[in-house]
């Protein structure tokens, strides 16, 4: 027994060793700004926990920086934060909870198989951690915690801020360089619209939301804001979908009825 025991221990720092070659033969594959933007975020996230402890509230808007710049590593990172954070709560609650075990099931199966049909292993991997394994942790993650109605609304307004944040420095591109789509820090203009269109949204709720005038026009203007950022992306699309989601928000809103009609 004491054998194996000792074998057990010297197991786990031969892992640890093998874990950290890993990841430094990694990051000599990253550039250094990429480097540099995570280890930030990670470290701000690791010294916000070690004083405040670690929360799926904290972890999530941490997590939301990246959204600023989102580039495939940083999906390996937001999954270890998910993993630690996830440890740590369940470590408090109730027995394991496994929500939308259907839904689940089948995004899991689908991306299995996506992942087995694609050609370029590097990329599908990332794609695979990035639709299939984060939801998954994030979902059980959420599943197990006592998360409060105050604890979303401040992930919600993470989510507009960056979501301003990005459609100011989307704005000056364009105008800098009109001949040229930009999708303000992001890759590509397709994709950072999503991003816009859930901002916006998210940025009217708010509006609607709140209780004094000032917070309210914040957000409106904030909403204003992201909508500027989704025009100078010259994707039509995107644009389609607002107008689509603006014209539900009119019929189930009786205020705001008089005013489409207006319009």
């Amino acid at each position: 027994m004491n054998m194996l025991k000792l074998v057990a221990e010297k197991s786990i720092y031969l892992l640890a060793a093998l874990a950290v070659l890993a990841v430094a033969n990694f990051l000599q594959t990253l550039q250094l700004v990429q480097i540099g933007f995570i280890g930030v975020v990670f470290l701000a996230w690791a010294v916000f926990s070690l004083i405040y402890g670690i929360s799926v509230r904290n972890s999530l808007i941490f997590c939301s920086l990246f959204f600023i710049k989102p580039i495939p590593t940083s999906f390996y990172c937001v999954l270890f934060i998910l993993l630690i954070t996830f440890v740590f709560e369940y470590q408090r609650s109730h027995p394991l909870v496994i929500p939308y075990p259907v839904a689940l099931i089948v995004l899991l199966l689908t991306s299995c198989y996506g992942l087995i049909r694609a050609r370029e292993f590097y990329y599908s991997t990332q794609y695979f951690a990035a639709t299939a394994i984060v939801p998954l942790i994030l979902f059980i993650l959420l599943g197990n915690t006592k998360l409060q109605k105050e604890d979303f609304i401040l992930w919600i307004k993470s989510i507009v801020i960056i979501g301003i944040f990005l459609s100011i420095i989307g704005v000056f591109m364009a105008l800098a360089h009109p001949e040229q789509r930009l999708g303000s820090l992001w890759i590509t203009a397709m994709t950072i619209n999503g991003y816009y269109t859930l901002a916006f949204f998210f940025s009217i709720a708010l509006g609607m939301e709140a209780e004094n005038s000032k917070n309210k026009y914040f957000w409106f203007i904030g909403a204003i804001i992201i909508l500027l950022g989704m025009l100078y992306t010259y994707t039509r699309m995107a644009l389609l979908a607002v107008l689509f989601g603006l014209f539900l928000i009119i019929i189930m809103v009786k205020k705001l009825r008089y005013i489409g009609m207006l319009v």
